[in-house]
This record gives structure tokens, C-alpha cells and sequence, in this order.
């Protein structure tokens, strides 16, 4: 007995194409520069261009598009699971769900190691993926609690050591101010305590020759950076605060699916209003962190640990009111065309972006063009890999039903083989 297939809808796939073109912006940094510029974004370049692409693109993609793609995940977790979602109803699509999510845990694995790219979310989305079923039935105020309420638990654990690290960082201004004296031991300690404060900042810095050779390396040098630096995000303590920002916000998109806002079943009105509030909102929050940030010096005292899912999720429900909005017209149906195509080969999308920038643009057994351009010149590079792919889904999608990825995943998940071409191109 075959599973029913589940409808197209036409908001899911654009949010999900504009999601998973967007996360490039996100990852080419990484991809073509050393993660040093996470201790400050001024090593990738602080010509005035650089400093408007950087300031763009922290507004209104840094976190957003991640969010966008959590929201989604989650909403895909009750769409492929309302078979079961009565009492009495099979769990065979429960199982199916849990076999998709088994092997994204497998796809994220080699895509985080052997294929180069350890910033990959796929190994923690079907993680967090394993444990949505369990809350299918709860009605999506309940889900909407529960996720507002976890984000802003994790943002609060935040707010004892920002407000140390403030306390520390203006006892330091005031040593730095005071005429030259023979320092005592409690001045000893507030300077101690403050370069171990910026230790971690400092070690990324230092470590930029090291992961150079790696970086601009063969095969070998590559993988060897690419399997610590994952196993540094996903075997690590790290995990547990990425998994809890994860499956919050999955819950959340698992609240609006409920309601019907990510399928577009709102008003005009409602998407108007919310991407009026969310763009509002989440970019307010967004320039105030960038501009302490800026003054600081990109200093260990950052404010963005306890508000970046304010402003993170803000700009994301912005991006979902602007695209219910547009595919409710029939021009913007058709403008948003490419990225729904898109949206429909993400996994493809995803890690066709790797292949391209980790495989063939940045690494020393490619063109070896990593470490030579700076915010500007990576964000355009990004653009025209963005662009590429908004013409490549098209014109598969009018041969194939499926990206070749879509394809294998799902073989793998139902056991059976998928069909590939189309109507048309038979």
C-alpha cells in the first residue's frame, strides 16, 4: 500500500527555496575565508563595500534564513505525519518520517566530513527530526508556548555572564584610565580574567596560518579540517544549545503549519501585519547588536547570545509575510517561480552549494581561490551560484519530478524506487 502524497504548496516551497539559496550568503564566509572572522568580521575585509555587505547581510539573513528553514522543517514534521495524527490511526508514515530522518542523520554525517563542508545542518535536523512525532498532537498554542518559552529560557542562561562580562569590561576601562601605578593583585586579576575572556577570540585568530595550509591543501589536508572542525560543532556541548534552538523553533513552525499561516491561508491583512512587525522587529534588534558590536571592537561582550533569536526569528516571520503576500498575486506567483523550483530540489540545492564552493572555488585541489576575497567579493560569488541554481531547478524539474538528491533520499526512506521523469519528457 503506498503512502499518499502529500500536496505541493506553493508557500512551503518558495520559503523553501528562499531559505536554502539565502543559507549560501550565511556559509560562504566559512567556505572561502577562516572561521577567525566569527572573532571578528573585519578579518574578511573593512573596505566601505565590505562593511555595507557585512551590515546587510547580519540584518537580514545572519540567522534568518536558518530560523526560516527551522520553521519549515517543523511544519514538514506534521504534513508528512497526519496519517497518524488520530489515535487510532497507523503510525506507518510516523515510520517512514523516522526512517527520513535516520538517513538526513547519515547524508549530514558524509556531508559534514568527507564532502568538506562541517558547517552542514542536516546531521542536526534529522536529529531534532527523531523527536518531532511525539508532539504532532498538541495543538499549536500549546507548540507556540512551549518554543517562545524554551528560545527565551535559552537566551536568559545568557544574560549572568553578559552582565559579568560588562562589569568586567568597564573595570578594565577604568585601569586603562588611571595614571601609570604599580598594579595591585585585585587589578592583576580583573586583567587576567579579561584576556582570558578574549582567549577564545584570540586562538581563532591564531590558528588562521594552520587552517591556511590546510585550507589551500589537497583532499587529505581538507577533510582533516573539516572532520574537526565538525566533530568540534556536533560532538561537542555545542550540539545541546544548536539542538534546543532547533527543536524550539521547529515547534514553532509546527504551531503555524496548525494554524494555516505557512500555507498562506491568512488574509492579506495578516501577512501585511506580519511582515511589517517581523521585518520591524527583528531588524531593530538586529542594528542595535551591530552597533555595539562596532563600538566594542567586536569585543567577547556581546548582547547577541541572549537576543539573537529575537532578532533572528523576527526577520524570519518578516520573510514569511512577504511570501504568503506575493504568492497570493498571480505576478508574484510567477516572480517566485525560480525559488519555489528551488525550494522543491533543496537538498540538491544544499549540497550542490558545498560541491561548488568547497570542491571547486576555494580549496588548494580546486582554483584555490580561498582567503582572496573579502565580504563583497564573497557575497557575489554567492549571488551568482544563487543565480546559477535559480536557473538549473527549472529546467531539471521539466525533466525530472525530483532533484537527484530528493531522489535517493526518498528511495532510501520508502524502500522503493521513485519515478524520475516527467509527463513531458517521456
Amino acid at each position: 500500500m503506498q503512502t499518499a502524497k502529500p500536496e505541493r504548496i506553493a508557500s512551503l516551497d518558495v520559503m523553501r527555496g528562499v531559505a536554502i539559496l539565502g543559507i549560501l550568503l550565511i556559509n560562504i564566509p566559512v567556505m572561502g575565508f577562516s572561521v577567525a572572522y566569527f572573532a571578528d568580521p573585519r578579518l574578511l575585509g573593512w573596505s566601505p563595500a565590505d562593511q555595507a555587505v557585512w551590515t546587510y547581510v547580519f540584518q537580514l539573513l545572519d540567522g534568518a534564513e536558518r530560523g526560516l528553514l527551522q520553521l519549515l522543517f517543523g511544519a514538514s514534521a506534521l504534513l508528512l505525519t497526519r496519517e497518524a495524527m488520530s489515535p487510532d490511526a497507523p503510525v506507518k508514515s510516523v515510520d517512514t518520517y523516522s526512517r527520513r530522518s535516520l538517513w538526513l542523520i547519515v547524508l549530514g554525517l558524509i556531508h559534514g566530513t568527507l564532502l568538506l563542508w562541517p558547517g552542514d545542518i542536516l546531521f542536526l535536523y534529522g536529529l531534532t527530526g527523531l523527536f518531532l512525532p511525539a508532539f504532532r498532537r498538541l495543538k499549536p498554542r500549546t507548540l507556540a508556548v512551549m518554543g517562545f518559552v524554551g528560545l527565551a529560557l535559552l537566551g536568559a542562561t545568557e544574560l549572568p555572564n553578559y552582565l559579568h562580562g560588562r562589569e568586567v569590561q568597564a573595570q578594565i576601562v577604568q585601569l586603562d584610565s588611571r595614571p601609570a601605578a604599580t598594579p595591585t593583585a585585585a587589578d592583576k586579576a580583573i586583567r587576567a580574567e579579561w584576556a582570558e575572556m578574549n582567549g577564545r577570540r584570540e586562538a581563532l585568530k591564531a590558528g588562521m596560518g594552520a587552517e591556511r595550509a590546510q585550507r589551500l591543501g589537497g583532499y587529505g589536508d581538507n577533510l582533516g579540517w573539516a572532520t574537526g572542525t565538525w566533530a568540534l560543532l556536533n560532538v561537542s556541548p555545542f550540539l545541546y544549545l544548536s539542538f534546543v534552538e532547533a527543536i524550539c523553533t521547529m515547534w514553532i513552525g509546527m504551531a503555524l503549519f496548525g494554524w494555516g499561516v505557512l500555507q498562506g491561508r491568512r488574509s492579506r491583512r495578516f501577512y501585511l501585519v506580519m511582515m511589517a512587525a517581523g521585518y520591524g522587529l527583528g531588524v531593530s534588534v538586529k542594528l542595535l547588536l551591530a552597533r555595539q558590536a562596532i563600538a566594542d571592537g567586536f569585543g567577547p561582550v556581546s548582547a547577541g547570545h541572549m537576543l539573537s533569536d529575537v532578532g533572528r526569528l523576527g526577520v524570519a516571520f518578516g520573510h514569511v509575510g512577504l511570501i504568503c503576500l506575493a504568492v497570493k498575486s498571480q505576478a508574484g506567483r510567477w516572480l517566485a517561480a525560480p525559488f519555489a523550483a528551488a525550494g522543491r530540489m533543496a537538498l540538491t540545492c544544499y549540497v550542490g552549494q558545498s560541491l561548488i564552493c568547497c570542491w571547486l572555488l576555494f580549496p588548494g585541489f580546486g582554483l584555490g581561490l580561498w582567503g582572496r576575497f573579502g565580504w563583497a567579493g564573497l557575497e557575489t560569488i554567492a549571488l551568482g551560484v544563487i543565480a546559477f541554481q535559480l536557473v538549473f531547478c527549472p529546467v531539471w524539474l521539466r525533466l525530472f519530478k525530483m532533484g537527484p538528491l530528493e531522489w535517493l533520499w526518498r528511495r532510501l526512506s520508502y524502500g522503493r524506487t521513485p519515478p524520475v521523469a516527467t509527463q513531458a519528457a517521456l
